[in-house]
Parts: structure tokens; sequence; C-alpha cells
């Protein structure tokens, strides 16, 4: 993958206490490419275009987090 002197936005992060569920999901109705699938610990990256969305296991579900969590990746 080229480095690019712009930042760029390399993930979307998703937490979710249903991961198994929500990785086929963005598999199988989305068609994303699973570039990392960790089941133990509860992690998938998918390919979604240039740019990648993580998908991470919460324990519980709880109440919503107003936080967002994004990567960029800069050229240094």
């Amino acid at each position: 993958m080229a480095i690019h002197s712009a930042p760029q936005l390399f993930s979307v992060e998703l937490r979710t206490s249903q991961w198994g569920a929500l990785v086929e999901w963005y598999r199988s109705v989305l068609g994303l490419t699973v570039l990392v699938r960790v089941v133990d610990d509860g992690y998938a990256l998918l390919a979604a275009g240039d740019t990648r969305l993580a998908i991470i296991s919460r324990g519980e579900p709880g109440e919503a987090s107003r936080r967002w969590s994004l990567g960029f990746e800069v050229a240094d």
C-alpha cells in the first residue's frame, strides 16, 4: 500500500457484543473482504474500499458511547 503525503483515513472501529454476527453481516451482505480475523481476540479487519473497518468484540452490551475511533495513515 502506498503511503500518501496527506493523511488518509486508514480505519474505523466498531465495538460490539455480537462480534461474529457483525463480521459475517459485513462480509456476506456488503461483500467486504476479511483481511484479518482473530477469533480468540474478537478482532476482525475488513477492506472497505480505500479504508478498513475494524470490528472489535466487547463483552457486555452497555450504554452507547459517544466516542468515535478513526485511524489515519500518514507519511511519517
